[in-house]
């Protein structure tokens, strides 16, 4: 009752409260793009809204550790801070004859040449690219798009739709059960090759806390 009466209970969230130390402590002062010596592994990710697409492109060592090399939005916004009811511009003011559909299409086509094109050079001077892309296709009206991109774009070899799901106590994790023809499982990712859209799916855990992205 207490929420209802504008006086949520306070949470104790110990050594998982955020505070600005914490943040400042994640910093790494690197240059953007920059992959750092230990990482082999450069993977990006796509959430796919109406108006805009958000990415991150992020570098990975053996061990999963993992450094964010960019992130940005498509269209590229005119301020840093912005909330996504105030884009400026959205993709409907880049391509305004377009319907959704074409317009979703063309940002895809702009983002993979810009970032899935770029090399990402290592302290060592060793030049890294992209090696998995993955694109959300859980939003409905944007779904059969993603499916058609990955499966026709030059890029395709290393584009593959996502499917965030949740799990909670009594789901099954996602590696689960045996190794089959078109299905990889491990730990808290699953890809599955399926017929009936003619793709292969990437689905990760979203639990009650976190979610994650594994690399390739």
């Amino acid at each position: 009752m207490s929420e209802f009466q504008q006086e949520p209970k306070t949470v104790d969230l110990g050594d998982e409260q955020l505070t600005p130390a914490h943040t400042f402590a994640k910093l790494n002062n690197r240059p953007r793009f920059e992959v750092p010596i230990a990482a082999n592994k450069v993977t990006a990710f796509v959430d796919v809204q109406k108006e805009a697409l958000y990415y991150v492109v992020c570098a990975w060592s053996d061990d999963f550790s993992g450094q964010l090399l960019d992130y940005e939005t498509f269209p590229k916004q005119r301020r840093l801070h912005f909330e996504s009811n105030a884009l400026n511009p959205k993709l409907s003011d880049v391509f305004p004859r377009d319907g959704l559909e074409a317009r979703l299409r063309k940002a895809f086509e702009i983002w993979s040449e810009t970032v899935l094109g770029r090399e990402y050079k290592r302290e060592d001077g060793s030049i890294l690219r992209v090696g998995k892309r993955l694109i959300d296709a859980s939003w409905g009206e944007s779904t059969a798009t993603v499916d058609k991109f990955c499966r026709e774009s030059k890029f395709s070899p290393i584009l593959t739709p996502s499917h965030g799901k949740f799990l909670g106590a009594q789901h099954k994790p996602p590696a689960s059960g045996t190794e089959s023809r078109g299905r990889r499982a491990g730990g808290i990712t699953r890809t599955t090759a399926t017929s009936a859209r003619s793709g292969t799916y990437f689905s990760t855990r979203i639990t009650g806390k976190r979610s994650f992205t594994a690399a390739f």
